[in-house]
């Protein structure tokens, strides 16, 4: 989260956290928020905030998001993110179909996970 959140203030990208649940979605979004409201005051007031920060949404007024959203490709489809990170990418859902949909329009993926088998296990391995 540090690296999304530094993303999307400093270089003004739209990061995608997908998540297996909501609730885990708002922790990351929080965790990036947290980030944000503990920086030096001279940050705060040169990277000012486009509004009230929601529970799964965090952005800047001079552009740069990070959105927390749970499991499912269809939920990936309604971005096109310039950085999208995958959490417990072996455990997400649909984690290939997620990956697809954010392939052709992402500038960066990260997939972090714990060991598991499926695609990203077999995506690891090859």
């Amino acid at each position: 989260m540090v690296w999304a959140t530094h993303r999307a203030q400093w270089d003004k990208a739209q990061v995608i956290v997908q998540t297996d649940s909501e609730e885990k979605a708002k922790e990351l979004v929080g965790y990036a928020a947290c980030l944000y409201r503990n920086q030096e005051p001279f940050l705060l007031n040169a990277y000012r905030l486009s509004g009230d920060i929601s529970s799964t949404h965090i952005g800047w007024a001079d552009g740069g998001e990070v959105f927390g959203i749970p499991k499912g490709a269809n939920k990936t489809r309604m971005y096109h993110p310039t950085m999208y990170v995958m959490d417990e990418a072996a455990f997400l859902p649909e984690a290939q179909e997620c990956y697809d949909a954010a392939h052709p329009v992402a500038a960066q993926i990260i997939a972090i996970s714990s060991a598991g088998p499926g695609w990203f296990g077999n995506e690891c391995s090859s």
